[in-house]
């Protein structure tokens, strides 16, 4: 028994008892602890509880190590670095979540589509910018410059604008 300062008794703690236990003549005669307890279960949970007294000091050792882990997770999810990771983490999960494997499928045809209208863009471009110039300057000017060995004339692509811009938009000149 203790007394706190006010002096209420209570009893010591149950590791406090059983380590002054451990260090008496009653861990050591087993007679005698029966004798004191006077009950053969409560006898074999003592000695259980003398036993393991060095493994339940060890357990409070990792629990204390444990929580040590826990606050220093704690401070790095609560720290910039870890919101940003956890943030990062649900768009990845978000994404996961909505490509599902139809969709993927949609989503690859529609870049693939994409891709080949970019790539048709491009192969029509020189000839649209050929038009244009063929609209603003004439027919002759566009061959002058195709003359001078120019992209438009290293394509090919020259040739048919002036016949286009000639026929379809008349000579300027």
């Amino acid at each position: 028994m203790v007394a706190d300062e006010n002096g209420v008794k209570s009893l010591d703690k149950l590791e406090t008892i059983v380590a002054q236990i451990k260090g008496s003549d009653l861990a050591r005669d087993p007679e005698l602890l029966q004798k004191v307890l006077g009950d053969y279960d409560a006898t074999r949970a003592t000695k259980g509880f003398v036993n393991q007294l060095d493994w339940m000091e060890k357990l409070k050792r990792e629990a204390r190590s444990w929580s040590a882990i826990n606050e220093a997770y704690d401070r790095r999810r609560q720290s910039a670095a870890g919101r940003v990771e956890k943030s990062w983490n649900n768009v990845k999960e978000a994404i996961s979540d909505a490509f599902t494997p139809e969709r993927i499928e949609r989503f690859v045809k529609g870049v693939e589509r994409a891709a080949e209208l970019f790539g048709n863009i491009l192969d029509n471009l020189q000839a649209v910018v050929g038009l244009m110039a063929v609209a603003k300057f004439g027919p002759g000017t566009v061959g002058a410059v195709m003359a001078g060995g120019g992209m438009l004339a290293k394509t090919g692509a020259g040739a048919a604008m002036n016949a286009a811009g000639a026929g379809a938009l008349g000579a300027k000149g």
